[in-house]
């Protein structure tokens, strides 16, 4: 009995072998070379909550109240955080090391991602009556009412930086003539800036109401937390 069903399994085995014969698997090259592919499977950094706690609340409570007693800063506090979505900030770093491989490469240059970072720099808005000399801040002004009490209160700016021949310095991806010295030795980006336009993120996210991919200029941005709004109450601390 089990010899006969070990026969038909067998037959049944030959049979599927015969009009299904195995193939043998060959790659095939990603049909996008270009794109950058990241896998950070180390285990996520993290802070103890008490220390989050201690430093936030020795900023609130020394550097933040004096800034606000300052003249500029009567009618408002100043911001005390700043938020950034996940998707901006990804996109951003996406473009910074993609431009960067890619200008490299168009001039016989390997750019490697250890050599890039971000470069953060504390920044104050203009003043309000100021924005219409800016295009980044005319249409952020525009999109809502509470941006127009940012005038003298805190952002950041994240600037691209490369690290070469012992130092690190700011560049501009879209650049290469930054490459070697970065940009403060440019004439555009130093002495003759009125019109040069760098690689940066800054302030909000904008869009035109009908495509939520669409941005501002040709920068990612972020968003100044609300200055009116209890951050005591939403995080609680």
């Amino acid at each position: 009995m089990i010899t006969g069903i070990l026969i038909a399994v067998l037959l049944v085995f030959g049979v599927y072998i015969y009009k299904f014969p195995p193939t043998k698997r060959t790659s095939t090259p990603c049909p996008c070379s270009d794109k950058i592919c990241m896998d950070y499977s180390t285990p996520m950094s993290d802070l103890s909550v008490d220390l989050i706690h201690t430093m936030v609340n020795k900023y609130r409570g020394k550097q933040l109240n004096c800034i606000n007693a300052l003249n500029d800063f009567k009618e408002e506090s100043d911001a005390h955080s700043i938020w950034f979505d996940l998707e901006t900030l990804k996109k951003f770093i996406y473009n910074i090391e993609k431009q960067s491989k890619n200008k490299g490469l168009e001039n016989n240059e390997e750019i490697t991602s250890k050599e890039l970072g971000i470069r953060v720099y504390y920044a104050a808005y203009p003043e309000i009556k100021d924005w219409g000399k800016y295009d980044d801040l005319i249409s952020f002004q525009a999109l809502n009412p509470i941006t127009n009490k940012y005038g003298h209160l805190h952002t950041l700016v994240m600037i691209p930086t490369r690290s070469r021949g012992g130092k690190t310095f700011d560049f501009n991806p879209l650049d290469y003539d930054t490459y070697a010295n970065g940009l403060y030795d440019r004439s555009g980006y130093h002495y003759n800036y009125a019109n040069t336009r760098t690689a940066a993120l800054l302030i909000a996210k904008m869009d035109d109401g009908t495509d939520p991919d669409v941005f501002m200029s040709a920068q990612n941005h972020g968003q100044l937390f609300p200055p009116d709004i209890d951050y005591n109450q939403i995080f609680n601390i």
